[in-house]
């Protein structure tokens, strides 16, 4: 069911405004062509699936614009394909060193919790550290998987290091 509300702001522009489903369009005319006493044309064409139309009128029945396509959203992690540009080189190294200097502090932080674990330690202590560990590996991880990020790679890493700084608290204070 097609409705049409005209109506008289008090701009100087008149509206038409046309509801149609899911479709809301506003046409303008200027004050000139109000006065003028002429009727606005409308912009729209007859859509020949909507049928005949009534009393042999060409236009009596607009066609409903399509909506554009929606852009396909890009998911923040995803493995980069062939098609993908590549990423400055800049980023990637500095990704790879600081990377790297987490794994070093981590194999350290590793060997160090597992001597402890030789020992007696607080029930809390193997949980927490090894958590700690598997979630900043996989913040970093998740750094290389967005790559082609601009920002989220440097959160995600520095995310994981503060999960190391916890980590480290956590091995040299525990047992």
């Amino acid at each position: 069911m097609k409705q049409c509300v005209t109506r008289a702001p008090p701009d100087p522009l008149h509206r038409v405004i046309t509801r149609d489903g899911d479709e809301v369009r506003i046409e303008n005319s200027t004050s000139t062509e109000r006065n003028a006493g002429t009727i606005p044309q409308r912009r729209v064409t007859a859509d020949p699936s909507a049928g005949p139309a009534p009393d042999g009128a060409a236009d009596a029945r607009p066609r409903v614009a399509p909506r554009p396509a929606a852009a396909p959203a890009t998911p923040f992690f995803r493995i980069p394909s062939t098609g993908d540009p590549t990423p400055p080189a800049g980023r990637i190294v500095a990704m790879c060193g600081w990377a790297a200097a987490l794994g070093l502090v981590g194999v350290f932080l590793a060997i160090r919790a597992l001597v402890a674990l030789v020992g007696s330690v607080p029930g809390w202590y193997e949980p927490v550290v090894t958590a700690d560990g598997v979630v900043g590996i996989a913040l970093t991880v998740a750094a290389f998987l967005a790559v082609h990020r601009e920002k989220l790679p440097w959160y995600l890493l520095s995310a994981a290091t503060a999960t190391l700084g916890v980590n480290l608290i956590a091995v040299l204070t525990g047992p």
